[in-house]
């Protein structure tokens, strides 16, 4: 056994620096290709010696995996595909990072289709093969050893052999048996196979063998250049070509059959080989950028030595970058607990900090509230605190009478109409196009879709559909009062999120959700939302019911239906508004964290569920709308970072028209990109970072009317009314009072930090979740364009977060009143 690892080890090590060389020869080939057939036919012969590798990879997990003894399924992909996926995923991450993407829905496309990076090919088939394992091993099981062998042969032959014909015939314009073709999967099983066939039995090199081995590899570069007239087809270089098994069988018989030495260095390395895989080609593509431009100026031999270099510095820097990721992984997963805990900490300090800051802010540094008397701020916050002291303490004598909760419901829907009534107002931003297409939709005899404004954002076409086909059906049965027929969906979102909320509430805890939930009914930024259907409040039961739903899966019931409902809520809101995928993020996060144990399975539906409504949106985008179009008109998400960084954070229509000016998604990015670096350098040599982004936390958090009278100001219906919340000089009512209330919840939710000791274990990791969610939309609107409207979705969680506040001082009081 000990001989058997230690060449096992060798070739894991060979395997991975073959990989790595020929990942290398590559870019000299390519660069050859056309303008030196040569030194072209050269490199690819060089190549040919290289291509052992990935078999070999193949051939060592049939000689590792195929042995072990049996576990549990779930067991096994939780313990073995888990791995190999959060790696697949983390390392894509790193690589689409890299590239300058940030579209959440263009990764998932890109990590679905397997195309994030070219060498990443390997980890949807690897993770398959796992999949498939505990079957393979019964099959294996079950059969004798020629009848193995028999199999392997056959598969190898339909496999590689029919694909290697079909290759060269198709070039005569007659393929043949492309319909006797395997999948690729089964190609790359066989070699799992064919590695536990040669560890069991006594196979030897032969003459046959070497002979094989030898016209293999001079079959490979004679065949590639033959079939790779018009472009490089690299068919015979793959581990599906023929050419490549005897090398491969070659390489493994070498290294069993000869004397192993012990190197515990090869060991060390050959244990992150995987790991070595995964990072290799970001430093590649570094080196070999700053050595494209020597290739070919002084030679092959010139040429010969850049490879060698090219090939020594990745694989140096691959290892070193693999082996601290792995001391770096195994020293978390040993202190994880203390890790989590204390960041878990750090998190809600600085949180803590921020939300404080943010309250001193709302007094001495205002931005939306320069109208309020404060006078008045000072008598509402004092009545609001006396309220909320008079409902904790008596809450059981007020609202235990049930003509209390009739009232109250009663009144919020006649506060709900008079709103709606009194402030209705006819779409002029942004959705205003989206809504006057809509209408024009509906009135046509022959409508499709189609509008250039749709291509701006893509999460404006989904939103338009909805509303051309709602109007459409409205149209149809007579309903004709579009604007009246937008507030009432809106309406409804607001109040099925209000609902889910006190059923949130009611599972945190039942004694104190009444009075609250009266509270959050009369939150003005809702109130006064009604009339402004957007996807600002359109998102928001995507945010709450998912999380009320995971609420009761994670603290409740775990039933698996729970996640799903979550997953396809967060895949529909995500396809409207980006920041709902926050909660999402903060979720998957709270399960590393914490290492529950049904993350996998937690994640993986998740994941899944949303997958499937992203996937779809680009399916029906794909047939319904010009992608040239979406191509050439959509903003980069660069341009929102751009502007970002610009006055207070804020839309900057100088920078909209600026950019509008140019056709062109890329030729967009680079303005963008162009225009972020000016004004980093700017605000480093002003050295004003710190105080812009201060300047820019004020603009958004301190809003307590979250932009809403700002949005009523525009086309009011009834002006009469309006100017009591958005004229400069009769609104101070309005701001004071909405202030108010978002002082409180701040206040609420500050008090949850201070006071989580009082807090079940249960609720403090719910507060968590919640936290690392308005921890990420903080976040993403230091980054992103800014405005303090963009809070209005994830005003449930605020609410929620300073329930568990107000949950930690009853509980204080609690233990006060029974010591």
């Amino acid at each position: 056994m000990k001989k058997r690892i230690e060449y096992l080890d060798q070739l894991r090590l060979l395997a991975i620096l073959s990989i790595i060389l020929l990942h290398c020869i590559s870019i000299f080939r390519y660069e050859y290709y056309g303008n030196d057939s040569l030194s072209f036919f050269v490199m690819t012969f060089l190549d040919a010696f290289t291509r052992f590798g990935v078999p070999m990879f193949l051939m060592l997990t049939g000689v590792l995996m195929i042995p072990k003894k049996e576990e549990p399924y779930k067991e096994f992909l939780v313990k073995r595909v888990g791995k190999l996926l959060l790696a697949y995923l983390f390392f894509s991450g790193i690589y689409y990072l890299y590239k300058g993407n940030t579209s959440i829905f263009e990764f998932i496309r890109q990590v679905t289709s397997f195309r994030t990076e070219y060498h990443l090919w390997f980890m949807p088939v690897i993770i398959l093969i796992y999949i498939f394992l505990p079957f393979i091993k019964k099959l294996v099981e079950s059969l004798s050893k020629e009848d193995l062998k028999k199999m392997i042969t056959i598969i190898f032959i339909l496999g590689n052999g029919c694909i290697a014909i079909n290759a060269i015939t198709s070039l005569f314009g007659y393929p043949l048996f492309s319909s006797f073709t395997l999948p690729n999967l089964f190609i790359y099983t066989n070699y799992v196979l064919l590695g536990y066939y040669l560890s069991k039995e006594d196979c030897k090199i032969t003459k046959k063998l070497v002979i094989l081995t030898i016209l293999s590899i001079l079959c490979i570069p004679v065949a590639t250049y033959f079939i790779s007239k018009t472009e490089i087809i690299d068919t015979f270089l793959d581990s599906i070509s023929p050419f490549v098994i005897a090398p491969s069988i070659f390489v493994f018989l070498w290294f069993k059959n000869k004397k192993c030495k012990k190197h515990q260095w090869i060991s060390e390395i050959s244990k992150t080989s995987l790991y070595i895989y995964l990072i290799h080609v970001l430093p590649l593509t570094i080196l070999s950028q700053k050595m494209i431009p020597y290739i070919q100026t002084k030679g092959f031999i010139f040429d010969l030595f850049l490879l060698i270099l090219l090939w020594i510095g990745t694989s140096c820097i691959s290892i070193l970058f693999a082996y601290l990721w792995t001391k770096i992984k195994d020293w978390i997963s040993k202190y994880q607990e203390k890790i989590s805990k204390y960041l878990i900490q750090i998190l809600l300090g600085f949180m803590g900090m921020i939300t404080g800051i943010i309250l001193i802010s709302i007094f001495i540094n205002p931005y939306h509230i320069l109208n309020i008397k404060y006078l008045f701020l000072i008598v509402i916050l004092g009545i609001g605190i006396g309220l909320c002291y008079c409902f904790l303490k008596y809450q059981d004598k007020i609202l235990n009478h049930k003509i209390i909760p009739f009232i109250l419901i009663l009144l919020f829907f006649l506060l709900q109409g008079t709103i709606i009534y009194c402030f209705q107002v006819n779409p002029s931003w942004d959705f205003g196009r989206i809504y006057q297409y809509a209408i024009e939709f509906a009135k046509s005899t022959h409508p499709s879709f189609g509008n250039e404004y749709l291509y701006v954002c893509s999460n404006n076409i989904i939103l338009s559909v909805f509303f051309d086909c709602v109007f459409k059906f409205a149209n149809m049965i007579g309903f004709k009062n579009y604007l009246l027929l937008g507030i009432l969906i809106n309406t409804f979102a607001v109040d099925i999120s209000l609902y889910y909320l006190y059923q949130l509430l009611k599972c945190i805890n039942p004694k104190s959700c009444k009075w609250y939930t009266g509270f959050c009914m009369i939150f003005s930024p809702l109130l006064f939302y009604l009339p402004i259907f957007y996807t600002d409040t359109l998102t928001i039961p995507f945010v709450i019911i998912p999380l009320y739903f995971l609420y009761k899966y994670f603290f409740i019931n775990p039933k698996i239906h729970y996640i799903m409902v979550s997953g396809s809520l967060m895949g529909i809101g995500g396809m409207l508004k980006p920041t709902v995928f926050i909660p999402t993020i903060a979720v998957f996060i709270f399960l590393i964290l914490t290492k529950h144990e049904n993350r996998w399975k937690v994640g993986i539906l998740l994941l899944g569920c949303i997958s499937v409504f992203m996937l779809g949106q680009k399916i029906f985008i794909n047939h319904f709308f010009d992608q040239e179009a979406l191509e050439m008109y959509q903003i980069p998400t660069s341009h929102f970072i751009w502007i970002g960084l610009q006055g207070n954070g804020g839309y900057s229509e100088e920078s909209y028209k600026k950019i509008n000016q140019v056709i062109g998604q890329e030729e967009r990015n680079k303005i963008a990109i162009h225009g972020i670096k000016t004004r980093w350098k700017e605000l480093g040599k002003k050295k004003q970072i710190l105080s812009f982004y201060y300047k820019k936390l004020n603009y958004t958090w301190t809003d307590g009317t979250f932009y809403a009278g700002e949005k009523l100001r525009r086309k009011p219906i009834h002006e009469e009314y309006t100017k009591y919340v958005c004229s400069k000089k009769e609104d101070y009512l309005y701001w004071t009072i909405s202030t108010s209330e978002w002082i409180l919840v701040l206040v609420g939710m500050l008090l949850g930090i201070l006071f989580r000791k009082y807090l079940s274990k249960e609720l403090q990791d719910f507060q968590t979740i919640l936290w690392i969610s308005i921890f990420g939309i903080f976040l993403f609107l230091l980054i992103w364009e800014t405005r303090s409207r963009y809070l209005v979705n994830f005003v449930p969680i605020f609410l929620a977060n300073a329930y568990i506040g107000v949950c930690a001082i009853k509980n204080k009081m609690d233990r006060r009143i029974k010591k």
